[in-house]
């Protein structure tokens, strides 16, 4: 690639990574994540993992409260509330930790939206729900019932700040303005690009270790990712790994022992892509979407580390049109 090219590439591209930094890069020796872990400080790791990824943009959830994360990644970063970027920001507006919104200036004269969302499941998670009707023995015999029933009970998520409508709102009047929009997020519950007839199918369970006879897998139509496709807006991942039995895109949660403080038994967990990214297409066209673990976990990228988070993150590039 000749100078002139490399430079055209690196004003025309964006680099976004979402993650879920864990109560703010913190000891959490509640959840299993103790500093004495880390060699004394798990923010550092956490620090090392971004860094790593030589992502240009970084929508944080669980984000610290001070500029601890801004200082530590350099001076070359800046801060708008819980994102962070290389290119120059400017805050659009936000309602705290859980949701907000900045437009990034590019080195070649464009600008994009970039939202953060944290969603919160009020009604329930909803795997775990299905978890739990697995146990109780209360799986109807029309799916399309059952459906139904688990979507009228995780319903909730629409609403209140932490709900997809706030979201929505906040994106929409952008998107009718033709700019070119970047959502990243924790959404605590699954897609229904994964939830698919084809994966109840084919699919591996997604408890880990099911003592029961019903795997737990399900065609869902999930409320919030269908919200967001229905305003038009485009799943990375899914875009660029269209398919959802080999590439499953876990992000929750990576493994750890069983017993460990603060958390239920690894072998109970249900595993769920709820970490995302989204995108329009107006200008924006997503060139490689990816899951970044540790040396243990199943991501397109894999780190040599002990990761220091209960979230696997995701990185995605565009190329600006």
């Amino acid at each position: 690639m000749d100078k002139k090219t490399e430079q055209y590439t690196d004003m025309n591209q964006v680099s976004i990574l979402s993650f879920n930094i864990l109560q703010g890069g913190h000891d959490a020796s509640n959840v299993g994540f103790p500093n004495t872990r880390f060699n004394g400080s798990r923010f550092d790791d956490l620090v090392n993992v971004i860094l790593k990824t030589n992502a240009t943009i970084v929508g944080v959830q669980e984000d610290t409260k001070t500029d601890s994360l801004l200082i530590s990644l350099g001076r070359d970063w800046n801060r708008c509330y819980n994102i962070y970027s290389k290119f120059k920001l400017k805050p659009l507006g936000s309602n705290g930790e859980l949701l907000n919104a900045c437009r990034a200036y590019l080195p070649n004269g464009d600008s994009v939206v970039v939202v953060n969302s944290h969603w919160w499941p009020t009604g329930g998670d909803g795997p775990g729900l299905i978890k739990q009707r697995i146990l109780d023995n209360d799986i109807p015999k029309d799916l399309k019932v059952f459906e139904s029933e688990i979507l009228e009970a995780t319903k909730q998520i629409a609403e209140g700040p932490r709900g997809y409508k706030a979201t929505i709102d906040l994106i929409e009047p952008y998107l009718e303005a033709n700019e070119k929009v970047i959502l990243v997020g924790d959404f605590n519950e699954p897609s229904h690009l994964d939830w698919t007839d084809r994966y109840v199918r084919e699919g591996k369970d997604r408890w880990v270790k099911n003592p029961t006879e019903v795997p737990l897998r399900f065609a869902i139509a999930w409320q919030g990712s269908k919200a967001l496709a229905n305003i038009k807006l485009s799943d990375a991942y899914r875009t660029v790994n269209t398919d959802e039995v080999a590439q499953p895109g876990i992000t929750w949660t990576p493994p750890y022992p069983n017993g460990t403080i603060g958390r239920q038994d690894y072998d109970n967990q249900e595993l769920a892509r709820i970490d995302r990214i989204y995108f329009n297409d107006t200008g924006l066209s997503c060139k490689t979407a990816s899951v970044v673990t540790g040396l243990n976990g199943n991501g397109e990228i894999k780190l040599d580390c002990d990761w220091p988070s209960d979230h696997w993150a995701v990185l995605a590039s565009f190329d600006i049109k």
